[in-house]
């Protein structure tokens, strides 16, 4: 299931693309209409996900292993949290094998058109 909040809602992240594709994204649990309603507070509830994909092959579908690294951390302890966070992502991340991925990944769209361009 895709968050469509993460589309529209900043988030800030890294991505290391490889044999398999890894990134982490610290992202605000709220929605944007939430935040516009009620405003900024210390205990806004903050998340780190881990997520692992395969490189974008034709023919098969796009997976991503996705991990939830802490959930509903409020901003007032995100700075005590954080370090660790991002550091057992980082550990999380590195366990994972091609394997992993494709048979725990949720699938999250069809395989990439193989036939080529129509005629």
């Amino acid at each position: 299931m895709v968050d469509e909040n993460r589309t529209l809602w900043p988030r800030r992240g890294m991505w290391v693309r490889e044999d398999i594709d890894r990134c982490m994204h610290l992202t605000m649990d709220l929605t944007v209409a939430e935040v516009i309603e009620r405003g900024f507070y210390p205990e806004m509830p903050w998340s780190l996900h881990a997520d692992a994909t395969l490189p974008i092959a034709t023919g098969h579908p796009t997976r991503i292993l996705h991990t939830d690294v802490f959930r509903g951390v409020p901003y007032s302890r995100l700075a005590d949290v954080l370090g660790q966070g991002l550091e057992d992502g980082l550990a999380a991340l590195r366990k994972l094998t091609r394997e992993d991925v494709i048979t725990k990944g949720e699938v999250v769209g069809p395989p990439p058109d193989s036939s080529g361009p129509a005629s």
